[in-house]
């Protein structure tokens, strides 16, 4: 292995380890899904808690139905809407200031390359692509996320169970809504540098 290899290589695994804490916190919002429903369905349900008013199994089903069904969402669904190509509107609700903490985040390549310049997530020569491609990739397993977690928020709000519904919107907000945001503010991003210089050849990108 050469010295440049060596580099990138120790770049990546930074780069992972760094990963690990905006991963943690989507992992804060898995633990509060699948406890509440674990509580709603009996197993974890303490034995001085009435069971819900309302029958969770078909909610739970729902839960699942939906994230399956945004899982199903066709790409052309996920292309940006023209008034999103400028980036205004995702930076207003926040995301340019979130983007920095999410994985591969700005704070998170910023000290990567403190220690090993040049780090780049993608290869120059396919950052476009590639960058665009895990961006869809990224939002829709959000997506299925996001789905799934409303219906449990609405279902715990409908049994009066209101700290769960807290605990799960704001999770759900952090870990699934917000990188949501922040997937089509990048893939904005990219559309406009794919868009800014026509006299280099390029013709305009639509399909981002």
């Amino acid at each position: 292995m050469t010295a440049a290899e060596e580099r990138r290589t120790a770049a990546k695994r930074l780069a992972e380890r760094l990963n690990l804490l905006p991963i943690a916190v989507f992992c804060i919002w898995l633990g509060a899904f699948g406890m509440f429903w674990l509580s709603a369905l009996g197993p974890l349900r303490s034995f001085d808690t009435p069971p819900p008013g309302v029958e969770p199994w078909p909610w739970f089903v729902a839960s699942i139905l939906g994230g399956a069904l945004a899982l199903a969402i066709p790409d052309r669904l996920y292309r940006l809407h023209s008034f999103e190509r400028s980036g205004r509107l995702h930076e207003a609700l926040g995301a340019e200031i979130f983007r920095g903490f999410v994985t591969n985040g700005d704070h998170i390549n910023r000290i990567v390359s403190r220690h090993y310049g040049g780090y780049r997530v993608h290869p120059h020569a396919e950052v476009m692509e590639a960058a665009a491609r895990t961006s869809r990739q990224s939002e829709r397993s959000h997506l299925v996320c996001l789905v799934a977690g409303l219906v449990g928020c609405v279902y715990a709000a409908l049994i009066g169970w209101w700290g769960w519904a807290a605990c799960m919107l704001v999770a759900n907000m952090l870990g699934n809504a917000y990188p949501v945001l922040v997937q089509r503010h990048t893939r904005a991003r990219l559309w406009r540098m794919a868009n800014r210089a026509p006299r280099r050849g390029r013709r305009s990108n639509t399909s981002i």
